[in-house]
């Protein structure tokens, strides 16, 4: 799978701040996140010991660059799935979390569909299926609202730089790194080392797997045709908080909407 390998793990630098693992990137580079306020969205940033990075600001978000001159704009997604023990014997209730930005109309807090919730709620599950929906929801926006606002916004400024169409597609390209605090996700996804093991996972999957690994897949395809390479990394749960959250709230209100009431280990769906 060229188009989405594993990046490596997100952690804390200063308060809300994260850096990734020098192995996963460009060595001498500490590369935190910038919080756009104009798309709404978070983008990796250089620190170039004080020397301002060129294009890094909004539309152009050009997050480095390596010892050959190569270039790279890095979108950073955070998603999460979280679920209750509590319900009917067979349907537990989930929640999806999908993180942009605070302030971003994009973030996604849905609860699970509960046929597959039902399916994967079996004895033995890994509980693999709501982060699969929460990693297939997060492509699934970035590739028909962010890429196309994206283009829009850099063709507005065409103009001012002399770029051609051609240029515009060139500068419109990042690479989408999705942050997961969900080993289970990860592991999945590196298992992917040839089509024989994909093919495996396919048929082998827990009930309800299946359909979401072909969706991911088709997402992953359908962003790599735009020139986006889907990239996964490793974040702890406290720096994930906003995205659990969203999942959480999903959860909530699915309880309330079904039983009209909250669940009663709410506490536990924010750790």
């Amino acid at each position: 799978m060229s188009d989405s390998t594993p990046l490596g793990s997100l952690d804390e630098t200063e308060s809300t701040r994260w850096t990734v693992d020098d192995a996963a990137l460009p060595s001498q580079l500490n590369l935190r996140l910038h919080d756009c306020d104009l798309c709404n969205l978070l983008w990796l940033r250089p620190n170039l010991e004080g020397k301002k990075a060129v294009g890094a600001s909004h539309p152009f978000h050009h997050t480095h660059h390596d010892a050959e001159g190569a270039t790279s704009r890095s979108l950073v997604a955070f998603i999460a799935a979280v679920s209750l023990d509590e319900g009917h014997q067979y349907f537990r209730p989930a929640g999806i979390g999908v993180f942009f930005n605070e302030h971003s109309i994009l973030n996604i807090s849905n609860s699970f569909n509960m046929t597959y919730q039902l399916e994967c709620s079996r004895s033995g599950s890994r509980g693999l299926v709501p982060h699969l929906a929460a990693a297939r929801s997060a492509l699934q926006t970035v590739r028909t609202a962010i890429v196309p606002d994206r283009i829009q916004a850099l063709r507005s400024a065409a103009s001012h730089y002399g770029w051609s169409e051609i240029d515009v597609q060139a500068v419109a390209r990042f690479q989408l790194i999705v942050a997961t605090d969900s080993q289970v996700l990860l592991d999945e996804i590196s298992s992917w080392k040839s089509s024989n093991q994909l093919r495996s996972s396919l048929d082998i999957g827990e009930p309800g797997e299946k359909d979401f690994l072909v969706d991911l897949l088709d997402q992953i395809e359908a962003l790599s045709r735009l020139g986006i390479q889907v990239m996964w990394s490793r974040v702890r749960e406290r720096w994930n908080r906003p995205a659990r959250k969203l999942a959480a709230d999903a959860v909530i209100g699915h309880c309330v909407r079904l039983e009209g009431r909250k669940p009663s280990r709410i506490t536990d769906l924010y750790c």
